[in-house]
């Protein structure tokens, strides 16, 4: 199946996440607000869009979706919520040759986490989306690096432990700049909710 959407067939570019909590979202707005002097060159998520991505989806049918929703409502019913732990700083690709370009905080995600997303892939492969080939890392997306940049070391970044409690079902737009603090541009996405599962 083609990522690329046609005008007969694809219409909805989605992917399947953990929500993170507004509190969480909130104490990373705060950190981003320092980071942004310490790791200059980046442009930033929005943090109050931020999220843990357990399966992009691409380019796809409404009927699909709608396909692979009792999958993820079986998958989230199974798992409890779950206690993570938000720390350290990577980058995509990870340190050796290359820029880096993408900037992600890791999640520390317990073993139901990692059942969760299994089902959530299972599922999805049920429906008719190409597997995926890359192994699953759990992160949370930071921001993007506008220029080719030198590795630096990174400074450290631990938000403690926090509760997942939502599976979702999102639909993205594609992006557009937003200017969110005062001399820094954000990389904004429009996300909305297709379908929300509560975990457990």
């Amino acid at each position: 199946m083609s990522s690329t959407p046609t005008a007969a067939t694809a219409t909805i570019c989605a992917f399947v996440a953990l929500e993170l909590p507004r509190v969480t979202q909130a104490a990373l707005a705060t950190e981003i607000v320092h980071l942004e002097k310490a790791i200059p060159g980046i442009r930033w998520i929005d943090p109050y869009r931020t999220h843990l991505t357990l399966r992009f989806l691409g380019w796809t049918t409404r009927e699909r979706l709608d396909a692979l929703e009792p999958y993820l409502a079986r998958a989230a019913k199974a798992c409890s919520p779950l206690a993570v732990t938000l720390s350290g700083l990577g980058t995509f690709p990870p340190a050796g040759p290359g820029h880096p370009r993408v900037l992600w905080l890791g999640i520390d995600l317990p073993r139901s986490g990692a059942s969760l997303q299994a089902e959530c892939d299972a599922g999805a492969v049920h429906c008719g989306f190409p597997p995926e080939r890359r192994a699953f890392r759990p992160h949370v997306t930071l921001g993007r690096w506008k220029q080719p940049a030198g590795r630096r070391p990174l400074p450290p970044l631990d938000l403690g432990q926090t509760r997942l409690e939502r599976l979702v079902l999102f639909r993205t737009e594609p992006k557009k700049d937003d200017v969110t603090l005062p001399g820094s541009r954000r990389a904004v996405s429009a996300y909305s909710k297709l379908a929300t599962f509560p975990l457990g």
